[in-house]
C-alpha cells in the first residue's frame, strides 16, 4: 500500500469540497454518501488514467495512513467532517466482479472434481489390513466405480509404488483443501475474490505432489535425516504430503534450503530474500 496523491476535504452545510492541487472539486453534500462513491467520482473525474492503474483505492487520514476508510461506510460514519485531510492511497482490496464470481464457480467445480477423483483413488489403492502395509508386499487392486460393483480395471501394486502414489494423491488432496478454502473464503467472506489467480488455482493441485514427491525422495535418501524407506509409515507419509500440498511455500523454502545447502546459495539467498513463491498469496488476495 502506497500514497499516491494527498487531497484536503472540506465539509459545509451543503457541500463537500476536495482541493486538489490547489483546486476546489466541489460536490454537493451527501451524508448518506458512500465512501467508495465520493473516491471512484474523484478519481474517475480528475485523474483517469492514473485510476486505471490501481487495482483499488481509498481515503485514509492524513496522520495515520495505516487507518482506511471502510468504503462500505457512509461519510458520517467514516467521520469525514470539516477540513479533515486525507490522503488518496493504493489499496491491494480487489473488488469482485462478475466475471471473477463466474470465474470462482468453474474453478470451484474444477477443484471439487479433482478432489474427489484423488479421494476416490486414495480409498481405491489403499491396503484393507496392516499386513499389506508393508513395503515389501505386492498386492492387486481394482479400481470400482463408486456406488457400483463394476470395476474399470485392475492391477498388481507393490508396496514402494504405493507409498509413491499416496505421497501424491496426499498432496493433491491437500492443494484441494486449499484451494476450495481459499475460494470460498474470498467469495463469502472479503467478497474480493480475483479472476487473475485463475491459473495459480488450476495448477495448485499439480504442484503439491511434485513437490511431495520431490520431498519424499529426499527424506528416502536420507538427505533430509528424517528416515529411511524402511522405517517410513504409509499413513504418516501420505498426512506429510497433504500437509505439503496446503503449505507449499514452506515445502518450497525448505527445499530452497536443502538447495542452498547442497550446491551453495544461489543470488537470492544471498541477498537475503527468499526463492520461493508465496502460494498462499490468494488467502490474502
Amino acid at each position: 500500500m502506497g500514497v499516491w496523491l494527498s487531497v484536503t476535504v472540506v465539509v459545509s452545510a451543503t457541500n463537500l469540497t476536495i482541493y486538489w492541487n490547489g483546486q476546489p472539486i466541489t460536490y454537493p453534500f451527501n451524508s448518506s454518501q458512500l465512501v467508495k462513491d465520493l473516491i471512484k467520482d474523484f478519481v474517475g473525474k480528475y485523474a483517469p488514467s492514473e485510476m486505471s492503474k490501481l487495482s483499488s483505492f481509498g481515503l485514509s487520514p492524513f496522520d495515520d495512513p495505516s487507518n482506511y476508510y471502510d468504503k462500505s461506510k457512509t461519510l458520517v460514519e467514516a467521520h469525514i467532517t470539516s477540513s479533515t485531510q486525507l490522503i488518496l492511497i493504493e489499496s491491494s482490496y480487489h473488488e469482485e466482479t462478475t466475471p471473477d464470481k463466474t470465474d470462482s464457480i468453474w474453478l470451484a467445480l474444477y477443484t471439487g472434481v479433482v478432489f474427489s477423483v484423488a479421494i476416490w483413488l486414495l480409498f481405491s489403492i489403499w491396503p484393507t489390513t496392516s499386513a499389506q502395509m508393508g513395503s515389501n508386499v505386492t498386492r492387486s487392486v481394482s479400481l470400482f466405480i463408486p456406488l457400483t460393483s463394476a470395476s474399470v480395471g485392475s492391477f498388481a501394486i507393490g508396496g514402494e509404488t504405493l507409498i509413491v502414489l499416496c505421497v501424491a494423491l496426499g498432496a493433491v488432496i491437500g492443494a484441494c483443501v486449499y484451494s476450495m478454502y481459499t475460494i470460498a473464503l474470498h467469495r463469502g467472506f472479503y467478497k474480493d475474490f480475483d479472476k487473475s489467480f485463475t491459473m495459480w488455482y488450476m495448477l495448485r493441485p499439480l504442484i503439491g505432489p511434485g513437490l511431495a514427491l520431490a520431498l519424499y525422495f529426499l527424506v528416502v535418501a536420507g538427505i533430509l535425516g528424517l528416515g529411511t524407506s524402511n522405517n517410513l509409515s504409509l499413513v504418516g507419509v501420505t498426512g506429510l504430503s497433504a500437509l505439503v500440498g496446503l503449505f507449499t511455500e514452506q515445502t518450497m523454502n525448505k527445499l530452497n534450503e536443502v538447495a542452498d545447502h547442497l550446491f551453495g546459495e544461489g543470488p537470492q539467498s544471498q541477498s537475503g530474500t527468499t526463492n520461493a513463491t508465496t502460494s498462499n498469496a490468494p488467502a490474502k488476495q
